[in-house]
């Protein structure tokens, strides 16, 4: 839990919040200061697992993880409470946990140029399901450390090819093919699940 209030009443009120849309409950946060705190409190449980799969993957460290999933959690409430409109809430915590994740490797990699990243944009790399935004990330777990570092970059960093390359020591067709590899086999570990979302 993000924020701090006596745990049965958390217990009791999220259970009431849990039919809302997660533009009601940001809109909840404005009522009082005890709405607002349950109120994010469920736009973290909501997020917070999704969010930290999608670190770990790119950072593969459990500890930078925990700060930037909290990082992007304290820059997602401070926009909030400036009165910024979210239309895509998941979309939104993955741009910000992708700079994050970016700023982490850019101190690892100084010599590497990746490039400036708007947070604020609502363009979400085409992934605006947040189902399927989940199972694209989980999926990821399958591949192979090089395919899924290419895939990420790619997909969620949009980097291009030879920044990818340049990040990963490579040559530029090593990467296209890396990202190749890695979309056919996420498509065939989705494709049963895709066909129960479209049913």
């Amino acid at each position: 839990m993000l924020l701090g209030l006596d745990s049965d009443i958390m217990r009791i009120m999220n259970r009431n919040l849990k039919k809302h849309n997660d533009l009601e409950l940001i809109s909840l946060m404005f009522e009082s200061k005890q709405e607002e705190e349950i109120a994010f409190s469920e736009l973290y449980d909501r997020y917070e697992t999704m969010l930290r799969a999608y670190v770990i993957t790119v950072i593969r460290d459990h500890i930078i993880t925990e700060d930037l999933v909290q990082e992007t959690f304290i820059t997602f409430y401070n926009t909030i409470k400036k009165g910024n409109e979210f239309p895509n809430v998941p979309g939104f915590l993955i741009k910000v946990a992708r700079n994050l994740c970016l700023n982490t490797k850019r101190k690892d990699n100084r010599n590497t140029p990746l490039g400036d990243y708007d947070i604020a944009s609502d363009n979400t790399s085409g992934y605006e399901n947040k189902e399927l935004l989940e199972l694209i990330i989980m999926s990821t777990e399958f591949l192979k450390d090089k395919y899924r570092r290419a895939f990420m970059f790619k997909e969620f960093d949009g980097l291009k090819y030879r920044e990818i390359a340049e990040i990963e020591s490579i040559a530029l067709a090593t990467a296209k093919i890396r990202v190749m590899r890695a979309r056919k086999m996420i498509i065939s570990t989705l494709k049963p699940y895709i066909k129960d979302i479209s049913k």
